[in-house]
């Protein structure tokens, strides 16, 4: 699920093809731009007959054009070319693998930092780091838990990763340096001091570029574990590392919040579970005040999300299939993508060749690994923040 990258149409369309393909055995879907109508257009051949029957979260680099999965069968995350559609790296870890129960498989949540490492939650409580061109872990930093560490998000402005050990009791989320890969703090979700009480665990996370601020989903607060009560959205502040606002997140319209995509202007969409089946929608809600902005029929029973800045749309990944959904103005809602461009915001920034979520004041020279030699000794001087 990406954060930045200088052309979000091509990159969230092949994170598409990727993740709806994933769950028909890495088969890749069709353009989700034409019709909503996905078909198979190719398949990955994993190494040495290698199978894919396990795996948790997959995240895009739009500037890398890569896509990075968690792949428990065979413990690796796998690195797709999102350009041509092959296999370019397995990185190892080494990962638990899937041990039979998902609290203690891994990997779990992935994602990329500076563009130039992966980071990667396992089963045991560590957060894997492993540098991209070498393709060897540098650092296992323990969050201190019982099971998984699991989803993650990136905060460059305060060089920041939020990450959560969703199955532990109480569940907790971690803040570790991406300067020192050190866990600098920590927030138990037990419902003392301002936290809520997590009766289901914790899900998605993201990093706002416009609040600074970090995001976090709480399927279910004071409940039973079937998310039946209402859950919640965590606005926290990486610089005290405390929550600063608390969203009730009413039930219906969504049961169990999981996914999450930062969206334009102040729009925030929720993936909304619903395991039961009994609250058939999903969310769009206000950054600032946690308000329902919108409603969306039908479009219940998604996990992961993301959000497409260059086509204005969001992209629910959904147990029950697939969809599109435009964003461009608060007036204008629908279920089909909306072409259009970005934000002024946006298109500032990629006059400016920045990439998104960064402010010019963050910028620091660095080098990052060329996306045409992944995972080789070949460097290209780029920005870091």
């Amino acid at each position: 699920m990406s954060q930045l990258g200088a052309d979000r149409f091509h990159a969230a369309n092949r994170w598409l093809r990727l993740a709806a393909g994933v769950a028909l055995g890495l088969l890749l879907a069709g353009n989700a731009f034409a019709d909503e109508v996905y078909a198979p257009a190719a398949a990955i051949t994993l190494p040495n007959n290698q199978v894919l029957t396990a795996f948790d979260i997959s995240f895009d680099d739009a500037v890398l054009e890569a896509y990075f999965l968690a792949d428990r069968t065979n413990a690796v995350v796998e690195v797709v070319d999102t350009r041509t559609n092959t296999l370019s790296a397995q990185l190892k870890g080494p990962f638990k693998g899937a041990t039979g129960n998902n609290n203690t498989s891994g990997p779990d949540g992935v994602i990329t930092v500076n563009h130039q490492e992966v980071w990667a939650g396992d089963g045991d409580s560590t957060v894997k780091v492993i540098d991209l061109l070498s393709q060897q872990t540098t650092h296992v930093i323990s969050t201190n838990g019982t099971m998984r560490a699991d989803e993650l998000c990136w905060d460059p402005r305060d060089h920041l990763v939020l990450v959560a050990n969703d199955a532990d009791s109480p569940p907790f989320v971690s803040f570790i340096s991406t300067d020192t890969y050190t866990v600098v703090g920590k927030i138990a979700m037990n419902g003392s001091n301002g936290t809520p009480n997590a009766t289901n665990g914790i899900e998605q996370c993201q990093w706002s570029f416009r609040t600074g601020m970090f995001y976090l989903n709480i399927p279910e607060v004071n409940g039973t574990g079937n998310d039946m009560q209402p859950g919640a959205v965590l606005v926290i502040s990486p610089e005290t590392m405390s929550i600063t606002k608390t969203f009730s997140i009413p039930n219906p319209p969504c049961a169990g919040p999981q996914g999450m995509a930062i969206g334009p202007e102040n729009q925030i969409l929720l993936g909304c579970n619903d395991p039961n089946g009994t609250v058939p929608s999903t969310v769009i809600i206000n950054e600032h005040s946690g308000a329902v902005m919108h409603v969306l029929a039908g479009e219940d029973g998604s996990d992961e999300v993301t959000y497409n800045h260059e086509g204005h749309y969001f992209l629910p990944l959904r147990w029950r299939h697939t969809a599109a959904i435009g964003s461009g103005r608060r007036s204008e809602w629908s279920h089909r993508p909306k072409p259009g461009g970005r934000t002024a915001e946006h298109q500032d920034i990629a006059a400016r060749g920045e990439p998104f979520g960064c402010r010019r004041s963050d910028y620091e020279p660095g080098v990052r690994p060329n996306r045409q030699h992944l995972g080789r000794n070949h460097l290209q001087f780029g920005w870091r923040c």
